[in-house]
């Protein structure tokens, strides 16, 4: 049976198991009760009352559904906002009820609450704008290739898709079924993080609903609330809106490698290009994975490019016995698109990191060691595939001047090595609820061993692959933590903000 084949297998029984174990409409709905007469409350206050949706209904469903079915939550209606006025309605609502809420854009975080809530569930599904503004039309005079706008209720797909007629793009994700929203409010490493900094570092403007429900422009001129909502999540109201810089392109150069059974030779493959290509155009992200038993390698390869310069990839294209080798001059989208599973494996799981100034060989070969010794020994309870992936960046991606921002995140000390993520990937079985508790704490536990062997001091880590249970301290640092606080503390005196889920800025 081909790897392929497993993996359909594998998502098929999955998908299965998961319709076995959704609960009945009657039990959504006396799980709920206690908030349902808040839903009430907002669907009048709403210009459409259509756009309150409840146990039982479809829109519902699509509402509550996350990317992982342990961040999903029983909530007692999903709301949807047609404008930024709305949306202040409906936080409002919630401030003078006390009612916990949820903000959701793409739905792709594995930490549960975050955008999840037993109370009301504010989906941001129609701030769909997507749209380009040339330089020539002026307003932002930092922006020599125009800018970008698109709301929060995008994903990364639907921004490649509407920016790849106009030939440029912006330094989003790099993986299908991202939302926009959380990736930007989390600092955002992209392919093009090597050439142009993070994604905070391009942002130009945050529309923003505030707690108490004023519409604001928030650009650098409001120095202390821009350097917060660079990196520091959802502490300062709902944004709706971001403007960040363009990008110009015609075609990029990449594509996906999947080899079977060769973790070593890929993480040889890893160490070359680190040490011979210093090229910021050039990219790779190689994933080392158990998936269902079966050892897998899947590196994304990318050029900012039609094509690289002869050699550059070579380490990795002449590896032998590709399962998937696809990989050409095309577009954005078209990229992106190779990441999508079909079909989406509906699994429980979690993320954490760890930052690293870089992947030296014993720290790979350490990780290469997780997946291969431990999990052989025996995989952690329920387990589907656990997955490691690295992301080697140009050291001054940070660091030069002309691409370093004053951001909540990356702090000072990660901006000064050039410090890049780690990033863990457990999945489980859907009805493995009971042993949740069990897998996170592998997940950290492997983390913290890896975290062992980096030299120097222990880097604050990247707020968008953390595991829930982080402190503020270890996403921005004391200093920053304090800040963050700090501001919070000016935009929302009433803790409206404490209603929802995220790293809380208290």
């Amino acid at each position: 049976m081909s790897t392929i084949s497993s993996l359909r297998i594998i998502c098929s029984v999955a998908l299965a198991l998961s319709a076995s174990a959704h609960p009945t409409v009657e039990v959504l709905r006396r799980a709920s009760a206690q908030y349902t007469p808040v839903c009430d409350q907002i669907a009048t206050r709403l210009f459409n009352t259509s756009s309150v949706f409840y146990p039982g209904q479809p829109e519902y469903e699509i509402g509550v559904k996350h990317y992982s079915l342990s961040s999903s939550q029983v909530s007692a209606c999903v709301v949807e906002p047609a404008t930024p006025a709305e949306v202040g309605e409906i936080l409002n609502v919630v401030a003078s009820t006390r009612t916990p809420f949820a903000i959701k854009g793409g739905g792709h975080t594995f930490n549960q609450g975050f955008s999840s809530t037993e109370g009301v569930h504010i989906s941001l599904a129609k701030f769909k704008e997507v749209s380009y503004i040339p330089a020539t039309h002026g307003g932002f005079p930092n922006a020599p290739n125009g800018v970008v706008t698109f709301g929060a209720g995008v994903i990364w797909d639907e921004v490649y898709a509407a920016l790849d007629p106009l030939n440029v793009t912006v330094a989003g994700g790099r993986a299908s079924g991202v939302g926009a929203a959380g990736f930007t409010l989390g600092g955002g490493y992209s392919f093009f993080t090597s050439e142009y900094g993070m994604l905070v570092d391009m942002v130009l403007a945050y529309e923003l609903v505030t707690p108490n429900g004023i519409v604001r422009t928030v650009t650098a001129a409001d120095k202390d609330l821009f350097w917060a909502l660079k990196g520091g999540g959802n502490n300062f109201g709902v944004v709706t809106k971001f403007t960040v810089k363009a990008i110009p392109y015609t075609q990029i150069w990449g594509g996906l490698l999947v080899h079977a059974m060769m973790h070593r030779e890929v993480a040889d493959a890893l160490l070359a290009f680190q040490e011979q290509v210093h090229d910021p155009k050039a990219v790779v992200l190689p994933t080392f994975m158990d998936l269902g038993g079966t050892l897998l390698t899947s590196t994304l390869l990318f050029y900012h490019g039609e094509n690289p310069p002869a050699g550059y990839f070579d380490m990795f294209l002449n590896l032998p016995g590709a399962v998937t080798s696809d990989v050409k001059t095309r577009k954005m989208a078209d990229l992106i698109a190779l990441t999508a599973l079909t079909p989406l494996p509906p699994l429980r799981g979690c993320f954490h990191t760890l930052t690293v100034p870089e992947n030296t060989p014993e720290l790979v070969n350490a990780t290469l060691d997780e997946i291969v010794t431990n999990y052989a020994a025996g995989a952690p309870a329920g387990i589907v595939y656990i997955s490691y992936t690295f992301e080697p960046m140009a050291k001054t991606y940070l660091t030069k001047p002309k691409r370093t921002s004053d951001s909540a995140f990356p702090p000072p000390s990660v901006r000064a090595v050039g410090g890049i993520p780690l990033q863990l990937d457990y999945g489980w079985s859907p009805l493995a609820e009971a042993v949740d508790d069990v897998n996170r704490a592998a997940i950290k536990a492997s983390a913290e061993k890896l975290q062992a062997l980096v030299p120097g001091p222990v880097l604050e880590r990247y707020p968008n692959y953390v595991a829930g249970d982080a402190t503020l301290e270890q996403l921005y640092g004391k200093d920053g933590a304090k800040k963050l606080t700090k501001v919070a503390n000016t935009v929302d005196p009433a803790k409206v903000m404490d209603l929802a889920g995220g790293f809380r800025a208290q």
